[in-house]
């Protein structure tokens, strides 16, 4: 009897996509399980925001890792995969390996600040001012106008001490 994660095909239980490594899957093939699975699997967490809003995987990728592989490469250490349009699926030509930052510039909440006849992200804005991303964001909740947000200085709290 034989276990797999399933990448073992059944004929001969020969390795199908040539990309497991001492009984461990690669990196790529988890991220392409995991994008298959926000895609396609409606009791996935994430599904809402991906296959629940009609993104899903091109053909080639969905049934194949190797096609999956070929088209996008090994990922560079610390980036994951991105949509290029988030209104378009997983396929080649809209997709590429990213950083965490370079994906929070294209997310669909986005929030565009304009001072001083510029607009930037939010968090464009906070590392061009030295000032936390969430210190920004609350400033603004709390009604403070773009400039005072932006403007002010950071005012160092003190702490009682007995």
């Amino acid at each position: 009897m034989t276990s797999s994660c399933g990448c073992l095909a059944r004929e001969g239980n020969r390795l199908t996509h040539g990309d497991a490594r001492k009984g461990k899957v690669s990196r790529e093939w988890r991220i392409w399980a995991n994008m298959k699975n926000r895609c396609l699997n409606p009791r996935c967490k994430a599904y809402p925001d991906y296959g629940g809003r009609g993104i899903t995987v091109c053909e080639q990728w969905k049934n194949s890792f190797e096609e999956f592989l070929r088209d996008m490469g090994r990922c560079p250490p610390k980036l994951t995969i991105e949509r290029i349009d988030n209104d378009r699926n997983y396929e080649p030509g809209n997709c590429k390996w990213a950083t965490r930052f370079e994906q929070g510039e294209n997310k669909r909440n986005n929030r565009y600040i304009s001072h001083q006849g510029e607009a930037r992200l939010l968090p464009h804005w906070a590392i061009l001012k030295g000032i936390h991303v969430k210190t920004l964001g609350t400033r603004l909740k709390r009604g403070w106008s773009v400039s005072r947000a932006l403007e002010q200085p950071i005012q160092k709290q003190q702490r009682n001490r007995p």
